[in-house]
């Protein structure tokens, strides 16, 4: 039972820790983050895509990809609101 207990305990820090280091790596570098934006078009999830690359165009104000991926994902969501 302690083993079981033990386990499940483990799989919940790691999976939060896990969590935190995703959110941390896409935050940080500007590669990564033009990915999952472009991922998400993609994925035709439009609308989280644009949500996602507005908020990381405040931290990468600079990056005009970024910013490219952002106005495609814009243009195909249902709340398209410039």
């Amino acid at each position: 039972m302690r083993k079981i207990l033990l386990f499940v305990l483990l799989t919940i820090v790691f999976t939060f820790s896990l969590n935190a280091q995703i959110k941390k790596t896409v935050a940080n570098n500007p590669n990564f983050a033009i990915k999952q934006v472009k991922d998400l078009f993609f994925k035709r999830n439009f609308s989280a895509g644009s949500d996602l690359a507005k908020k990381l165009i405040e931290k990468h104000p600079d990056n005009l990809e970024l910013k490219t991926w952002y106005v495609l994902n814009l243009a195909r969501s249902d709340d398209s609101k410039m």
